[in-house]
């Protein structure tokens, strides 16, 4: 087991996303979203966590609930000294 942030899925992103990632050791995780300004517009995860492999969803929603427009977001992961990020790219929600 290693530190490892998954690429989003689907990405492009019309719905919900889906995001994996692992950590070797109890650690304290900060999983957040940011736009492209880098101002940090959700936090997925903040807290201690387990060892081992975690998967979650997330709704397109900022931390005051509402729906983010479409655009270039950023996933990043940081948990102890690793660091990692992705590109996400949310479109406009079908019908």
């Amino acid at each position: 087991m290693r530190y490892y942030l998954g690429y989003p899925e689907p990405n492009p992103v019309r719905g919900r996303v889906v995001v994996e990632y692992s950590v070797p050791e109890d650690v304290e995780v900060r999983l957040g979203v940011y736009d492209v300004a880098g101002r940090r517009v959700r936090d997925l995860v903040k807290g201690r966590v387990k060892a081992g492999m975690h998967r979650l969803e997330w709704d397109r929603r900022d931390g005051r609930g509402r729906l983010l427009p479409s655009g270039v977001y950023f996933l990043r992961l940081e948990a102890g000294k690793f660091r990692e990020t992705r590109k996400l790219l949310l479109l406009e929600r079908g019908r």
